[in-house]
C-alpha cells in the first residue's frame, strides 16, 4: 500500500493525563471535547477540554507553529472526580421537540462505571447526576447505546 493513498491518522492535538482514558467523545455542536477514565485509585474521572485554534489572525497562527506541544490548542475548561471509574459513554439523543420537557439536550452525557452504575449528566452541572441506575448491571458496563 501506498502511504499517500491510504487513510491518515493526523495529530492536531494532544494532552497527557494523570489517569486511564477510556473513551473520548466530541461534545455535539462545539470544539470541545469530553474524556472519560479512572485513575490508578479506580476512582472515576470526567475532563472537559476546549479546542482552540486562536482567533485566525497571523500572530496566532505564528504561536501555533513555534508551539511544539500544542499546549495552546488543547485547554482542559474543567475536570470532575467521581467513586468509580468510567468505562463508557455516549451523548443523549436531543430527537425531541423543544416543547417535550423530557427531551433530552445535546448537553447530556451518558456514562457506565466499573460499578454498573448508568448516569445521566448535565456537563454544566458535574456535582450530581440528573439520573442514575445504581447495579444497572452486575458489573462494569463497557458500552452504552443513546438513550
Amino acid at each position: 500500500m501506498n502511504s499517500l493513498t491510504c487513510p491518515q491518522i493526523i495529530n492536531v492535538a494532544s494532552s497527557s493525563v494523570a489517569f486511564t482514558p477510556f473513551q473520548s467523545l466530541w461534545i455535539p455542536n462545539s470544539a470541545n471535547l469530553v474524556v472519560l477514565g479512572e485513575t490508578p485509585r479506580r476512582k472515576g474521572k470526567i475532563s472537559v477540554y476546549e479546542l482552540n485554534f486562536g482567533s485566525g489572525d497571523e500572530s496566532d497562527e505564528k504561536a501555533n507553529a513555534t508551539d511544539k506541544n500544542n499546549s495552546n490548542i488543547l485547554k482542559l475548561q474543567y475536570s470532575v472526580q467521581k467513586d468509580f471509574g468510567f468505562k463508557c459513554g455516549i451523548f443523549c439523543d436531543p430527537s425531541g421537540t423543544a416543547d417535550d420537557k423530557s427531551s433530552a439536550s445535546a448537553s447530556e452525557l451518558v456514562t457506565g462505571d466499573f460499578n454498573g452504575t448508568l448516569n445521566i449528566w448535565d456537563l454544566e452541572k458535574l456535582q450530581k447526576p440528573i439520573f442514575e441506575i445504581k447495579h444497572a448491571h452486575s458489573n462494569i458496563i463497557n458500552c452504552a447505546d443513546t438513550v
